[in-house]
């Protein structure tokens, strides 16, 4: 694994323990919950919650668009079959 730089190491402490922290729709999961942010963020002592939390956030929301790219080539893949 790369090493991982300093200023994300936070980020990365919290995104892990929110990842599967979903607000789901019909279609799946569609955000991520951001209490669920905030309080890891409490719990762990982040100090400069505005950074850590726009991080972590375009993390997810990247995460999120792979998945669905992914989702939709499977589906278009076994429509092909």
């Amino acid at each position: 694994m790369p090493m991982l730089h300093p200023d994300n190491q936070e980020v990365i402490e919290v995104y892990t323990r929110v990842m599967d922290q979903h607000i789901m729709g019909f279609g799946g999961p569609i955000a991520l919950n951001l209490l669920a942010v905030d309080a890891v963020m409490d719990m762990i002592g982040v100090t400069d919650k505005k950074r850590v939390f726009e991080r972590v956030r375009f993390i997810y929301n990247f995460m999120l668009k792979k998945q669905r790219e992914q989702e939709e080539f499977e589906r278009l893949a076994e429509k092909n079959r």
